[in-house]
């Protein structure tokens, strides 16, 4: 889907653009488009294949696949039920966000662990 979206922005004139972003364009930033354009044409073979590797990796990256970003549910596991909760990220899940849950799982028990030595520092 990225990829598509990327492949119009190429091949769109700067009406268009400013119509889909909703913002006019001075002279600097249209040519700065216009270069940008060519640098992103230049980054398709002409199968529509991805030849730039930072662009592939970049998209890679960002395919929304739920191994990134925040994760309210595992944090929620981590901070509400500790240790048990990470073993429920590891155990009761399968779904595509399992890694990133179990991740998030054991930072919100890291943050309850932290905050219970700060409290303790805190009372000592």
């Amino acid at each position: 889907m990225k990829i598509e979206m990327l492949k119009k922005i190429a091949s769109m004139d700067i009406k268009s653009f400013e119509q889909m972003t909703g913002k006019h364009m001075n002279f600097i930033q249209r040519n700065l488009f216009k270069l940008e354009q060519k640098k992103l044409r230049k980054s398709f073979d002409e199968n529509g294949n991805i030849t730039n590797k930072k662009l592939d990796k970049y998209l890679q990256k960002s395919s929304g696949d739920g191994s990134s970003g925040f994760h309210l549910g595992g944090f929620a596991l981590g901070f509400l039920l500790g240790l048990i909760g990470v073993l429920i990220a590891y155990v009761a899940f399968k779904d595509d966000n399992k890694q990133n849950r179990i991740k998030w799982a054991w930072i919100g028990t890291a943050v309850v662990v932290l905050l219970n030595l700060i409290i303790i520092v805190a009372v000592l």
